[in-house]
């Protein structure tokens, strides 16, 4: 019976996004009426009940996100009916875009948000707001290009399973703080709610109930550019007491650490150590200028992109040119207005990020992403062919969450690039947390050079380990292959892992190093599904090894050493060589209290789910899998494995 019902549910939402087509034409026809006849009653009330329509069918099989994007827009067309003058110029254009928005969420035949590349536009929820309060920022944001969604406060937790939106409207305390945590807010406070904790936290504002709705998705779209920067500092050098205190509070407001100087002295110094996203220098300094310290900014390798905003009293243009001749990017006069001065330094920090990304590198460190990184790495073991050069990896003991440690990861992983550009190395990201580099030193020296890093380690930094592996023409791997690059990243991962396990700094790679166990084992014969799993462990910054078949899963398993952890195993049923339920069942007798078995299977029978459960898996989830919903278990379980 249940089986009948799936298929029909299925059969019903196929039909459905067959015709979805016809349903985005027919918004698309009303919005070119209304650009003619924007005031049409008749218009008015067809718009109306077809959204009406597409709420309440779209949701019933399946298609929850176009049911409450059509909820809004129910919301403003009623206002319209009622308000002839309201929004009257761009009625058309906002249920064109609207038309456009519901074309994306129709996109996923299942019904489901999982497939993003459909979706061009950015996701706006309205959380807990009234028909008065969301009607202006539903045509306000359909018209700034966003896909916006009204949700009760019940619906808000399901709305965001497997979609995170790009920003998010809340009246008072409607979103409790730790829910969505890292999603650009604003919170509209209502006349009276004095109970509401006014504290600026980091990626939100609270601006009055009765804003113009303009003025709150500024607000939004000014977080939503800093908020991948949320952490990260600024230097402000200026001798004004009085100047450096409002910069630090418009600052601090939005989410950035501030670190402030009143004169030259260990300029250079915090520089290094904030490793910062922006500079602020006021041009008159006692003993020395701004002009001069931007100079001295510009001549360093490590910090030739850091965008400068330079401060001055002196409206002439001799000394706008100098500024602009040092290296300055952006130039204002005192007295300054705080919103213009906010809105410069976003637009600063946002331009050098969009420059790093599409450079292949990182927007907040600026070292290389993985791509570039592996790169980097063959090209410099190519040029040391026949001399003697080590591989490095390093990794957080745990993945840095929150935006404070993981601007402080950003600033120790720059930190350790320098160190090995300093040795005429090469360093970058392999993943979300991961360094990888090359040197050219033998593994000991390498050692030696990390381990002096370590001791360096500031208050606050996330602490890692290193796994060192040393490259020789003549060198093999214990798999009995000749060393390539990825297999020297493979080794020095490994040896890393090690460290981990043994409680040291750092470790040499040697062949029993690939017994240890990692954080996940995926155990998928389908690798486009298992190359998917694999980025996700990575952005996650877990490291993990993947057995595309039973034997040579169960065979690497039977001797990995997992000193005291359980690592997590990824099982697949339908696995060449030996089932999935054959695997789990081997490994409870021959590995007991081990390992954490997750069953990921197209075979959601009940007898295979109860097979899996009562043999002693952790969890079994059906495929297709939603990567978004397979990670935040995955980091739900290891927190309880920790705690426990």
């Amino acid at each position: 019976m249940a089986d009948d019902l799936n298929a029909a549910l299925a059969a019903m939402r196929e039909r459905y996004a067959s015709a979805a087509a016809n349903t985005v034409a027919a918004f698309e026809r009303l919005a070119e009426r209304l650009d003619t006849e924007p005031a049409a009653v008749a218009l008015l009330t067809a718009l109306r009940r077809e959204l009406h329509r597409v709420h309440g069918t779209a949701g019933s099989v399946g298609f929850e996100e176009a049911s409450r994007l059509a909820a809004s827009m129910e919301t403003l067309a009623t206002r319209w009916l009622d308000d002839p003058a309201l929004d009257r110029e761009r009625r058309g254009a906002v249920v064109s875009q609207f038309a456009r928005s519901l074309r994306e969420s129709l996109a996923s035949k299942d019904g489901s948000a999982a497939q993003d590349t459909t979706k061009e536009s950015e996701r706006l929820l309205l959380v807990g707001l009234s028909h008065e309060l969301a009607s202006g920022l539903i045509s306000e944001g359909l018209a700034r290009g966003l896909r916006v969604e009204r949700v009760t406060v019940p619906a808000f937790q399901a709305s965001i399973e497997h979609e995170q939106p790009a920003g998010i409207v809340t009246l008072n305390t409607a979103v409790p703080a730790g829910v969505a945590d890292g999603v650009p807010r604003v919170v509209l406070l209502e006349p009276g709610a004095d109970d509401f904790d006014l504290t600026a936290a980091a990626g939100q504002r609270v601006l009055d109930s009765r804003s113009e709705p303009t003025v709150i998705l500024d607000a939004l779209a000014l977080l939503r550019q800093v908020s991948g920067a949320h952490g990260g500092s600024i230097v402000i050098v200026d001798d004004d007491p009085v100047v450096r205190a409002m910069l630090k509070m418009l600052l601090e407001h939005e989410g950035y650490r501030v670190v402030t100087r009143a004169s030259a002295h260990g300029f250079m110094a915090a520089v290094r150590s904030a490793h910062p996203l922006l500079l602020v220098l006021d041009v008159d300094l006692a003993k020395s200028s701004g002009v001069t310290l931007a100079k001295k900014i510009r001549a360093a390798p490590d910090f030739s992109d850091l965008p400068i905003l330079m401060l001055t009293g002196h409206a002439d243009s001799e000394t706008r040119n100098a500024a602009f001749a040092s290296g300055a990017d952006d130039y204002m006069l005192k007295p300054l207005v705080p919103k213009e001065f906010q809105q410069r330094v976003a637009r600063l920090i946002e331009t050098r990020r969009q420059r790093r990304a599409t450079g292949g590198l990182h927007e907040t460190s600026g070292l290389s992403l993985r791509a570039r990184t592996m790169r980097e790495i063959e090209s410099l073991l190519r040029t040391r062919t026949g001399r003697v050069t080590s591989v490095c990896v390093v990794r957080p003991l745990e993945k840095p969450y929150g935006a404070e440690k993981e601007a402080a990861w950003h600033r120790e992983s720059a930190r350790i690039a320098r160190a090995v550009r300093a040795v005429d190395g090469f360093a970058g990201l392999l993943d979300a947390a991961a360094v990888g580099g090359a040197l050219p030193l033998p593994a000991a020296d390498a050692l030696e050079l990390f381990t002096s890093l370590f001791g360096e380690v500031s208050h606050g930094v996330p602490a890692w380990n290193v796994g060192i592996a040393q490259a020789a023409a003549a060198v093999e791997t214990s798999r009995g292959t000749a060393q390539t690059p990825r297999t020297l990243v493979d080794s020095a991962e490994a040896a890393c892992l090690a460290a981990r396990e043994s409680n040291v700094c750092g470790r040499l790679w040697n062949p029993d190093d690939f017994d240890i166990a990692p954080d996940v084992i995926v155990v998928e014969d389908d690798d486009a599904l298992a190359e998917m799993e694999q980025f996700a462990l990575e952005s996650r910054g877990l490291s993990h090894r993947r057995f595309a078949t039973g034997p040579a899963a169960l065979e690497a398993l039977g001797r990995m050493r997992s000193h005291g952890r359980r690592p997590i195993i990824l099982l697949d049923i339908d696995l060449p060589g030996l089932d999935g339920h054959s695997l789990h069942e081997r490994l409870r007798i021959e590995r007991p209290n081990t390992f954490d078995v997750v069953f990921v299977s197209a075979h959601s029978s009940e007898s295979d789910q109860l097979r899996a459960l009562q043999a002693g898996a952790l969890d079994f989830i059906t495929k297709p899998v939603r990567m978004r919903v397979l990670m935040a278990k995955i980091d739900s379980w290891r927190t309880r494995m920790t705690s426990a």
